[in-house]
């Protein structure tokens, strides 16, 4: 998750009230500490385990709670191996797991996968930075954006995206071929289909099937096997209509359900504004 993200607000908004919620059972349980009271009785009290109580009892303030940035022990010799990949392109952890595992390297999947997933975010790596080759200068970090809102992005107009949108897309194409490759094909779809230009639906399947994306190449074998595809960009004609009746219906469908039968349903949609 990204910080900067409806998500990421969320998960830190989550991770506060735990804190809150933590730091108002430790303070009871200090107070309880210093009335003599055993461990058992006021871990119970406060409604934590034992060895929670021990722990506290051990620190001498309150034991706040560090974040993972996907570092461990055992990927510390795999690391610039890890981070030539990583400069090199290759951002899938399981395809870098793989690789790190094909040179020895005896650790899980969860460790490279968390590890990657610090790099996606920005966090700075701990104790291999050392041992990292020297990599040349990049660009200044770009916002993060979840997938959503970039393929937002990508579908608008070019004429409808503000002077930072558009300078965002075309920094983000000049940071990662792939991106841009997809960029390309997207803008190239939605004009074909603003434009209804059946023509062009052939060359553009073919240059998605020869791209080495998986994901668009899995959508174009969707198209080629739906007709109704070239009739949308063909014909001038539109369902909508009938989309909009079936779920107008189904609507009083569930609104009634368990209180009346067909009579009643048959009433309500022939006599609705």
């Amino acid at each position: 998750m990204y910080p900067d993200t409806p998500t990421g607000r969320r998960a830190d908004a989550v991770r506060q009230a735990r804190r809150t919620q933590r730091r108002g059972q430790y303070e009871p349980a200090c107070a309880l500490r210093q009335q003599g009271l055993s461990r058992a009785k006021s871990a119970r009290q406060v409604g934590v385990s034992p060895r929670t109580r021990c722990r506290w009892y051990a620190a001498e303030a309150f034991p706040e709670r560090t974040r993972r940035t996907g570092e461990t022990r055992c990927l510390e010799p795999y690391t610039p191996m890890l981070h030539q990949q990583w400069d090199a392109g290759c951002r899938k952890a399981t395809h870098v797991w793989r690789t790190l595992r094909a040179q020895g390297f005896p650790g899980s999947y969860a460790v490279v996968y968390r590890y990657v997933t610090a790099l996606r975010r920005g966090h700075p790596a701990r104790s291999s930075d050392a041992a990292r080759p020297a990599a040349a200068p990049r660009a200044t970090s770009l916002p993060s954006l979840t997938a959503r809102q970039l393929s937002s992005l990508f579908v608008r107009r070019p004429e409808q995206r503000t002077p930072d949108e558009q300078a965002h897309v075309t920094q983000i194409q000049q940071h990662d071929p792939t991106i841009a490759q997809i960029a390309a094909l997207t803008e190239t779809f939605t004009q074909m289909v603003r434009q209804r230009t059946p023509n062009a639906l052939q060359t553009w399947l073919e240059t998605v099937l020869t791209s080495g994306l998986p994901d668009l190449k899995r959508f174009a074998t969707g198209l080629q096997q739906d007709g109704a595809v070239r009739a949308a960009l063909e014909l001038p004609y539109s369902n909508g209509q009938t989309e909009g009746q079936i779920t107008r219906l189904k609507l009083l469908k569930r609104q009634m359900y368990g209180r009346a039968q067909v009579d009643l349903l048959r009433q309500r949609v022939l006599h609705a504004a």
